[in-house]
């Protein structure tokens, strides 16, 4: 935490301060019966209730947002800087190519790639950076989601693709994409099981909700 906050020139008087608000800090689940003790005794009255995280920034206080994000920043910007040829492209108004870039909100990070290469490289250098800064990642928890190209072979049912997520000493964990499934990516719907003729239709609806979405835009 104090390196993510020097390298952006912060003073190191003020990472040193906030390092030192969440040492030995409590959390406490805001939940009905610990609402009510909070009202009726203040924060001694949240005695017994609150548990300490032991990793990772804190949550529902004023400093953990700026300081994730200064800590975010790094994987970000090494994501940004992967100079892998199997990223998906984007067009910009001139018309150049562009690496599509990571879509995050919080701490969710939405990857995108070409081919499955690609986006077993944005796992790998997610992977290494949780591991250099002592943080863990729930194999359980990401989502991933396959759409085969128009002249992609069907995916066979015996080897289905996936990707690997590596933790602390490199140890690897499969995770598969499931084979039937739906998802939703910012506002459009995508199926990833598409029958012939189905990837063209599903582009004409996506060009429709786009251009709906641009019309109310200038409406």
């Amino acid at each position: 935490m104090r390196l993510a906050w020097r390298r952006l020139g912060i003073p190191p008087a003020i990472p040193e301060w906030l390092v030192l608000l969440d040492l030995d800090s409590q959390t406490a689940v805001r939940t009905e019966f610990a609402y009510s003790r909070w009202l009726e005794g203040g924060i001694p009255g949240l005695a017994g209730l609150g548990f300490t995280p032991g990793k990772s920034t804190g949550q529902g206080d004023v400093c953990s947002p700026i300081t994730w994000l200064a800590v975010f920043d790094i994987l970000l910007t090494a994501l940004s800087r992967d100079p892998s040829p199997t990223l998906f492209q984007l067009y910009d108004p001139s018309g150049s190519q562009y690496a599509a870039p990571e879509v995050s909100f919080a701490d969710d990070l939405n990857s995108i790639a070409a081919a499955l290469l690609g986006l077993q490289r944005r796992v790998d250098i997610v992977s290494g950076f949780t591991i250099l800064t002592g943080m863990s990642t729930a194999s359980s928890k990401p989502r991933l989601f396959h759409i085969p190209g128009v002249d992609e072979p069907p995916l066979s049912p015996s080897s289905p693709p996936g990707i690997t997520i590596h933790t602390i000493g490199w140890v690897p964990s499969w995770i598969l994409f499931p084979c039937q499934h739906s998802f939703k990516y910012l506002g459009v719907w995508y199926d990833t099981v598409l029958l012939p003729g189905q990837f063209s239709r599903q582009y004409s609806k996506l060009r429709t909700d786009l251009a709906s979405s641009a019309r109310l835009l200038r409406t």
